[in-house]
């Protein structure tokens, strides 16, 4: 488990993410993800800060809240990289 790893400035740039921040990657997945999510977004409320301290790459389970997610974050000035799960074929 790494406690660290850096990326570019422009992967930074490219998921509109702040480099100063640390970043909380959550894998939401279908099974856990309204659970997962429901205590997230629960945190960010309770804790004002942290949404002032970290970037969010957040991956929701359900493709259908994708623009909601967006649209929360947005509107709590949270930077966070939000995408849905999308099955792939190998």
């Amino acid at each position: 488990l790494y406690s660290h790893l850096d990326a570019s400035p422009a992967t930074y740039e490219q998921l509109n993410l702040d480099p100063a921040k640390k970043t909380l990657f959550v894998l939401g997945g279908s099974q856990g993800s309204q659970t997962l999510n429901h205590a997230l977004k629960q945190a960010l409320l309770c804790d004002k800060d942290l949404g002032s301290i970290l970037n969010i790459i957040h991956q929701i389970g359900n493709p259908d809240q994708l623009e909601a997610w967006r649209s929360w974050y947005k509107e709590h000035t949270i930077r966070a990289y939000v995408f849905s799960y999308e099955p792939t074929c190998v």
